[in-house]
C-alpha cells in the first residue's frame, strides 16, 4: 500500500488535462516474453467521474457507496504501479550503466586506433606545446566549478602520454585563474611551477572579486626562484592592492625580472605606483588604469599601451621608452596637460572611448611624430 504522501495529487484535479479518451488498458512491458500491465479504466467510469469533477457534482448516499467500491479498485491499480515503476526505473538505471560502459569501450577501441599515436614523441610533444602552452594562461581556473586544463587532460590519456608531459616543463609554463578564492587556485599554481622547473612561466591572472586570496599565491609566484622565470604576465584586479601586493616585494626585494618580456596590469592604482624593477628583455608593456613610474629609460620596450591614464602619466611612461616602435593610447583621462612629447614610434592609435575626450585631442596634439 502506497503512503498517503505518494498518493495525494498535488495539482488541480478540475484544471487537469484529462485524455479526450481513456487511456490504453494494456501496457505492453515486454515485446518478447508478452509481459504487459493492464488497466480496468472503463470500470472505473473513467468519463462519467471526469463530467462529475468538472461540473461539482455531489454525490448521494447510494452514489458515495459506488465511488467508495470505485476508489478502492482505483488504489490497487495505483498501488500496482509504484513497485513496477521502481522496477522499470532500476533496469533503466542498469541499462544506462551498461550503455555508458559501451560508450567508454567505444572511445578506447577509437584511441588506440587513432593515427596521432603512431607519431614519434619528438612531433607529439610540438603537438602538445600548441595546445598547452601556446598563449598565457592556457591551463586555466575559470570558476569555482569550472577549469580548463590541457596539459592535465592530455596526460591523463595513457601512460605514453604522462609520461611525456611530466617530461617536458615547457607544457607546465602556462596557468592562470579567474577565480583566486577557488581553493583549486593555489594548488593548481603549485603544480605548475614545480613542473616547469626552471623553464619561463607565462601566467593571467584576472580576479575582480574583492575577496583577498591566500597569501601563499602571492609568495609562490614573488618566490625569487620563480619570479626569474616571469616571461609573460597578465594581472587584472578589481582592487589596486592586490596589484601592489605583486610589485611591492619585487621593489623591496630588489628583484631582478629578467625573463621578462611582456607585462600587462589592468587596475586602478589611485596614485602612480614606483617601478624601478630591472627587465633587461621587456619588450611589450600594457597599463590599463594602474600608471607606473619607470623611474630610468626602457629602451628594450618597443610595444606600449596605456588606457585610463592621466596625460601627464602618459607622458612619463613614453618619455621612459625612447624605442617605441608601436604606441597604443585610449581613453586619456582629464588632467594635468604634460610638456610636448617626442615620440619616433613607427605606429600610433588613439582610441577615445564612448564620448569625444577634449583631453584626448589635446593630448594628441602635443605628440611630436617629426622624427617618425
Amino acid at each position: 500500500m502506497a503512503s498517503l504522501d505518494e498518493d495525494f495529487y498535488k495539482r488541480s484535479v478540475g484544471q487537469h488535462v484529462w485524455h479526450e479518451k481513456p487511456l490504453s488498458t494494456r501496457l505492453d512491458m515486454c515485446a518478447k516474453c508478452g509481459d504487459s500491465f493492464q488497466f480496468n479504466l472503463q470500470q472505473l467510469k473513467y468519463d462519467e467521474t471526469i463530467h462529475r469533477v468538472r461540473s461539482g457534482y455531489s454525490l448521494d448516499e447510494p452514489e458515495q457507496a459506488v465511488y467508495s467500491k470505485l476508489l478502492d479498485e482505483a488504489q490497487r491499480d495505483l498501488d500496482r504501479c509504484q513497485p513496477e515503476l521502481r522496477r522499470l526505473q532500476s533496469l533503466l538505471r542498469e541499462l544506462e550503466s551498461q550503455q555508458d560502459l559501451l560508450r567508454a569501450y567505444v572511445a578506447g577501441v577509437r584511441s588506440i586506433m587513432a593515427p596521432i599515436h603512431k607519431l614519434p614523441l619528438e612531433l607529439l610533444g610540438e603537438i602538445f606545446k600548441y595546445t598547452c602552452c601556446g598563449d598565457i594562461g592556457v591551463n586555466c581556473i575559470i570558476s569555482r566549478a569550472e577549469k580548463q586544463l590541457p596539459t592535465l587532460a592530455v596526460s591523463g590519456v595513457c601512460i605514453r602520454w604522462y609520461n611525456l608531459v611530466t617530461s617536458m616543463p615547457a607544457l607546465w609554463s602556462s596557468f592562470g585563474s579567474k577565480s583566486l578564492d577557488s581553493p583549486s587556485t593555489l594548488s593548481l599554481f603549485k603544480v605548475f611551477l614545480e613542473r616547469s622547473r626552471l623553464h619561463p612561466i607565462d601566467f593571467q591572472i584576472d580576479d575582480f572579486h574583492p575577496q583577498s586570496p591566500d597569501d601563499d599565491l602571492f609568495w609562490s609566484l614573488i618566490a625569487i626562484e620563480n619570479s626569474s622565470r616571469w616571461r609573460h604576465v597578465q594581472i587584472a584586479a578589481q582592487e589596486s592592492d592586490m596589484v601592489d601586493d605583486f610589485l611591492l616585494p619585487l621593489v623591496d626585494g630588489k628583484q631582478h625580472l629578467s625573463a621578462l618580456v611582456s607585462l600587462n596590469l589592468r587596475s586602478e592604482f589611485g596614485d602612480e605606483a614606483s617601478f624601478p624593477v630591472d627587465c633587461p628583455i621587456l619588450q611589450s608593456l600594457t597599463l590599463t588604469g594602474a600608471p607606473l613610474d619607470l623611474e630610468y629609460p626602457r629602451p628594450t620596450v618597443t610595444s606600449l599601451n596605456l588606457e585610463r591614464l592621466f596625460p601627464i602619466e602618459i607622458y612619463r611612461v613614453i618619455l621612459h621608452c625612447p624605442n617605441i616602435q608601436v604606441l597604443e593610447v585610449k581613453c586619456v583621462l582629464e588632467g594635468e596637460a604634460p610638456p610636448h612629447i617626442c615620440c619616433s614610434t613607427l605606429k600610433f592609435t588613439m582610441e577615445y572611448g564612448e564620448l569625444l575626450s577634449q583631453w584626448s585631442t589635446a593630448f594628441f596634439r602635443l605628440c611630436d611624430f617629426s622624427k617618425t
